[in-house]
């Protein structure tokens, strides 16, 4: 894993347990059993993309992940697509 996708990783790890006052040790053998019945915060976004009948379509997604302790999250603006022309 490199880049945005280790750093993402990370903090969902960080994120799971401070809001379950955990250790999950990743470094030997990472159990993702470990993860059954935790809590966390899941930030989702709108995302605007175009179809395969070429119209503007959105879906949800999973942004980030914050523990539950963070109470102000702030509100995500939906990702539009850049008009061309």
């Amino acid at each position: 894993m490199v880049g945005s996708a280790f750093r993402f990783y990370k903090d969902m790890i960080n994120s799971i347990e401070k809001s379950n006052n955990i250790k999950i040790d990743i470094e030997n053998g990472f159990d993702s059993d470990t993860l059954k019945n935790k809590l966390f915060l899941g930030r989702f976004g709108e995302e605007e993309y175009i179809g395969k009948d070429d119209k503007i379509r959105s879906t949800v997604i999973l942004k980030y992940i914050a523990p539950i302790s963070n109470k102000k999250l702030p509100i995500l603006k939906i990702k539009k697509i850049k008009k061309m022309g």
